[in-house]
């Protein structure tokens, strides 16, 4: 019977979430990179600068948040890449430590 309580955490799989999230850090930075560019305050024309305006504040909003969004996902990229080191280290000490030593081994 399996104990419900027990959780077995697979490397290889936190090692791929790892990845990905690498990925969505690179998309994450791509879209921050690109907000950053903001509008000309004549972009809309002499009689648009109003519009210009919010238009520019706006992206400037979303640059925002999208540089908080990158952020975190930096945080959350670094923090499982720590627990992985932790649980490779952590799993291999243990298998040295109980490693059974074979006749050919004394």
């Amino acid at each position: 019977m399996t104990d419900p309580h027990v959780v077995k955490i697979d490397a290889d799989m936190l090692g791929t979430h790892q990845k990905h999230l690498a990925a969505l850090v690179d998309r994450v930075t791509t879209a921050r990179d690109a907000a950053g560019t903001t509008l000309s305050s004549d972009a809309f024309g002499v009689f648009g600068g109003g519009l210009a305006a919010e238009c520019i504040q706006s992206q400037r909003e979303g640059a925002d948040t999208l540089q908080v969004t990158l952020d975190a996902s930096i945080v959350h990229h670094d923090n499982v890449g720590a627990w992985l080191r932790d649980l490779t280290t952590n799993e291999l000490d243990l298998v040295a430590m109980f490693r059974v030593i074979g006749e050919g081994d004394v």
